[in-house]
């Protein structure tokens, strides 16, 4: 059966608030209220908040994870004018970047957590290729990576649970945490180090170190470099972990724009 005039229009209805919103959140500096959004797109605050929720569930918006604000997801990130935020963050961070692969040789990151959602924001690649590994939107397991555990070690315990679910937590590898007691260690030293070390505890073969950038207090993301575990011994990890973490506190006290970047992520 085809479809009626009505139910086109609809259709056609959501998709105008669809773009209307998404625009409206690319051109802000700072998250957005659902008052506010409602308000200025005049939609009824409930159609407003299923459409958000939808658009969420896809990856084209995020929620401020510790308030009721939305800003851009991780499919949006490439939207923005030249001069908004995000890009000046790009561009100023990228001599760390370049930095921290020149001192390793292997392939570096720069992430962003958008709520509760990574979000790769420029990569280098090094001795091992990790194309397939580096979408835009991480999905590589939270509770078994490098970026995943620093965002984790970052928030609230109450979203950390709603990030998680129940126990036991799905066994990656042999060396993945499966438990939320043994999860917890690994991110109390990852508050005490301020970094992570992920060693095949995500996919056999890899580690990965990590190290958060944080403004007044605040984790806003990380810088990460993965390898092949063969190529680095364990006895290593530490040293090469340090490294990572004074390229990322150097970037986190020296780039203008991450007190920006701060509000746009957090409001």
């Amino acid at each position: 059966m085809a479809p009626s005039q009505s139910s086109k229009s609809n259709s056609s209805n959501t998709l105008n608030r669809a773009l209307r919103l998404m625009r409206m959140l690319c051109e802000a500096p700072t998250p957005l209220s659902l008052t506010k959004i409602a308000k200025t797109l005049e939609v009824d605050a409930g159609n407003l908040h299923r459409l958000l929720q939808s658009l969420q569930d896809d990856g084209w918006v995020s929620r401020v994870y510790d308030g009721a604000e939305y800003t851009v997801g991780p499919l949006l990130m490439n939207n923005f004018d030249p001069w908004h935020p995000v890009h000046n963050f790009r561009r100023e961070s990228y001599p760390f970047l370049k930095q921290l692969h020149e001192q390793t040789r292997e392939t570096s990151a720069l992430i962003l957590f958008l709520g509760t959602q990574r979000v790769v924001m420029d990569a280098i690649h090094g001795q091992l290729t990790l194309s397939s590994y580096y979408d835009v939107q991480l999905s590589s397991p939270v509770h078994g990576s490098a970026s995943g555990k620093i965002l984790l070690a970052s928030l609230p315990a109450g979203i950390v649970d709603e990030v998680l679910g129940g126990e036991p937590l799905p066994k990656y590898t042999e060396f993945t945490p499966t438990t939320r007691d043994d999860l917890d260690r690994h991110l109390i030293e990852i508050r005490e180090t301020r970094y992570c070390i992920s060693r095949e505890e995500a996919f056999n073969g890899i580690v990965a170190y990590g190290a958060p950038i944080q403004y007044r207090g605040r984790v806003l993301g990380c810088l990460v470099s993965t390898a092949a575990s063969a190529d680095i011994a364990t006895r290593d990890d530490a040293s090469f972990a340090t490294k990572l973490r004074d390229v990322a506190n150097l970037l986190s006290a020296s780039v203008p724009s991450i007190h920006q970047m701060k509000f746009f992520l957090t409001g």
